[in-house]
């Protein structure tokens, strides 16, 4: 690969950084209804127990009033997140999904 591919591909890969960057989101920024797929997960035990990963299809069910917690449905089960925890869950869109 000469040089000037190897520029090309790179400025190419981070073109394409760039566009995943600004399509990711935190959780709590969601509505309802909204799907996506996580893209980064705190450390938590609990989050991975309850099958919240890196990868996983994500939908917000519910967004419980007056800072309630957050309704989601993830490996078909549905899980109450509280809103501090769903700050720190970043998750890219799904279109069409």
């Amino acid at each position: 690969m000469s040089v000037r591919q190897k520029q090309v591909f790179f400025d190419a890969y981070s073109n394409n950084l760039e566009e995943v960057k600004d399509d990711v989101l935190k959780l709590n920024q969601l509505s309802s209804g909204s799907k996506g797929y996580v893209v980064e997960v705190p450390e938590n035990n609990l989050l991975a127990a309850l099958g919240v990963r890196e990868g996983k299809t994500i939908k917000v069910e519910n967004i419980q009033p007056l800072g309630g917690p957050m309704v989601i449905e993830i490996n078909s089960r549905s899980l109450a997140i509280g809103r501090e925890v769903a700050e720190q869950i970043k998750v890219g869109s799904l279109e069409n999904a």
